[in-house]
């Protein structure tokens, strides 16, 4: 399920979507999920996006809007409260101090 949730986690499928792949209930499905991952669905599929936009942001120099659209993200002022909330800083400044320290490296 973890592994299907990975695949899945830059697309829009819903809970409900999800809990069909595997014939069961939806509510069923989100109590199990939370219970094995510590976070709901919601949460992880966040959790996910905001690491691979991470990744991709201190790897290339794609422009930030269209890493957070290709992350899942539809809309840029959500992914930029969402990353500052869970990295700390914008973005922009998480790459600029990630570049400048491989530099240093």
């Amino acid at each position: 399920m973890k592994r299907h949730a990975d695949e899945m986690c830059q697309t829009d499928m819903s809970l409900s979507e999800f809990a069909k792949t595997y014939q069961k209930n939806e509510k069923y499905i989100g109590r199990l999920f939370k219970k094995d991952m510590g976070m709901s669905y919601a949460e992880y599929k966040q959790e996910r996006k905001l690491e691979i936009a991470k990744s991709m942001i201190v790897q290339g120099d794609e422009k930030i809007i269209d890493i957070a659209f290709e992350c899942g993200f539809n809309n840029i002022s959500y992914f930029n409260r969402a990353f500052r909330k869970k990295y700390g800083m914008s973005p922009t400044a998480y790459r600029i101090i990630a570049k400048k320290n491989n530099r240093l490296s």
